[in-house]
């Protein structure tokens, strides 16, 4: 009896998780505003679990070498770009831009530039931030929440060749989460950067479902 309880329930769990799962599949690559969800949140996902990954000195280390070769980058290349280029290819991405953190803005629609809107689309997470720094250093990052409760004029990133937020002299380098000013930063849509069909993406969403 308990045995063919078990199974029952067994067999039921199995068909409820298969339905569901089969609607989210639906759900993700059907409509233009949801079809997309999978594959931002997977850039965002990659991004965060490689949060607090230190260089050694000198844009160096096992991991930023690893994501400069990439790339397509020399060893102890600045890696902001090249960063992202990586974890757009961890994630099946077919990446258009280079290591160099401006070539991003080349290759994309402009959604915000600081804090005024260009276009209507909302900013989403796995949207490119560029910034300006002082001597016109360009670095980008990825948004992983641009809505912050309570607060109107910041936005969260994810950076790779930061210092971290966590020392104020910023005498570690690495990959970190940031909480930047939306008035700095220029806001490009990430789906310029894919350059993928509806098939490719359809492929791609089934991939992410499936891969773990």
């Amino acid at each position: 009896m308990v045995s063919q309880l078990l199974r029952r329930i067994s067999g039921k769990a199995s068909l409820v998780f298969g339905i569901c799962q089969s609607l989210l599949f639906c759900h993700y690559v059907s409509g233009q505003s949801n079809h997309q969800f999978l594959i931002r949140q997977a850039v965002v996902d990659t991004m965060k679990s490689l949060y607090h990954n230190l260089e050694r000195r000198n844009n160096r280390g096992f991991l930023i070498d690893k994501i400069n070769k990439t790339a397509g980058a020399p060893k102890g290349s600045a890696y902001c770009s090249s960063g992202i280029i990586y974890i757009g290819k961890c994630n099946k991405l077919p990446v258009t831009a280079t290591p160099r953190a401006l070539s991003w803005l080349k290759a994309s629609a402009v959604k915000r530039r600081h804090g005024k809107a260009i276009t209507t689309e909302p900013v989403v997470k796995g949207d490119i931030a560029l910034f300006n720094w002082k001597g016109n250093q360009w670095h980008v990052e990825v948004v992983t929440q641009w809505n912050i409760a309570g607060d109107k004029t910041r936005f969260r990133t994810g950076g790779f060749n930061t210092g971290s937020p966590y020392d104020p002299k910023r005498r570690k380098q690495g990959i970190f989460p940031h909480l930047r000013r939306k008035q700095d930063a220029i806001i490009l849509n990430y789906q310029e950067f894919w350059k993928l069909n509806q098939s490719q993406i359809k492929a791609l969403n089934h991939w992410l479902i499936h891969r773990h």
